[in-house]
């Protein structure tokens, strides 16, 4: 009988139990990246005197409750990951929208400020590659019938 060692890197191939958590646990990755960007989000409306209080507070109460969940993903509970990882999406797909529509209103649609735009969402775009990877590894739990704790 050969024990299964840990998988490395972080592209390894999901045909294990241990595999498809290890996966699954760096799909908690992106739910943090978007606590935090949350909890940035409320110090800049905070600063600003235009916004709404109430909205810095929702944007705090948001970061916090992503924050818990990706540590609570990081603890072998999975089984919300897909409905955080939709919101996750939702988020990086008007966040990314709204910055090409202001930036091309502002600085026009030349190729060098796309790049720019691009560039400064690398980030953005591993985390969502970590999101990917995480819900292949929860879809193999899923379909080998694995128990997951939310």
């Amino acid at each position: 009988m050969t024990q299964e060692t840990a998988p490395t890197g972080y592209w390894f191939p999901i045909t294990s139990e241990a595999s498809a958590r290890e996966a699954v646990k760096m799909g908690g990755l992106p739910l943090f990246i978007l606590g935090f960007s949350m909890l940035i989000l409320a110090i800049t409306i905070f600063s600003e005197t235009v916004w709404p209080i109430g909205l810095a507070f929702g944007s705090v109460a948001l970061g916090i409750a992503f924050i818990i969940f990706a540590f609570r993903i990081r603890q072998d509970r999975p089984a919300s990951l897909p409905y955080l990882i939709a919101i996750f999406l939702v988020y990086v797909i008007v966040e990314f929208v709204v910055v090409v529509v202001l930036s091309v209103g502002i600085f026009g649609a030349g190729l060098g400020n796309l790049m720019l735009i691009v560039a400064t969402h690398l980030v953005t775009f591993l985390a969502v590659a970590f999101a990917v990877r995480g819900l292949q590894g929860w879809r193999y739990l899923k379909r080998a019938g694995l128990p997951m704790r939310l």
